[in-house]
């Protein structure tokens, strides 16, 4: 591997921001050590759409029995605004709107904000598209596929 390749990685792990949602890089280092399909890819977008059934993939990929889950705090909302803590859970109509919040006064530099991550972001999303239409990791979700194109 490439000196600057190697320092364009580790700055990416460095950075808690932005370097660990540069999944690609961590993936092709899991890629180059295991077969993908002893890799499970999941989205944040799934495991909130469908906790339960995000959690019975995980356990049939690992290949443990069936928890009995309880579905009531499956469904509970953890590190939502005004809740940043495991043992503060909420559901999801308790978590406050942002409607009317600071962030909302100043909605153009948040979209400007937002066009720059996702520039930064979009050729390494590119990555994880063409990895999902090979099948070496499950599909990216649809969202993704907007907003990165």
């Amino acid at each position: 591997m490439p000196l600057s390749e190697m320092m364009r990685r580790q700055c990416y792990q460095r950075s808690s921001i932005l370097g660990w949602s540069v999944y690609e890089v961590f993936l092709e280092n899991y890629f180059a050590f295991f077969p993908p399909q002893q890799l499970l890819v999941q989205y944040t977008e799934d495991l909130e759409a469908q906790p339960l059934a995000v959690l019975r993939r995980v356990e049939e990929h690992i290949g443990v029995p069936r928890h009995d889950f309880n579905e009531t705090q499956i469904a509970t909302v953890y590190n939502a605004r005004g809740c940043y803590k495991w043992r503060c859970g909420k559901t999801q109509s308790d978590v406050p709107s942002m409607q009317g919040t600071a962030l909302a006064a100043s909605e153009a530099e948040f979209e400007a904000a937002v066009r720059q991550l996702v520039a930064f972001l979009r050729p390494h999303v590119h990555r994880l598209f063409r990895w999902a239409d090979e099948g070496r990791i499950a599909s990216v979700p649809q969202a993704w596929r907007h907003m990165y194109a």
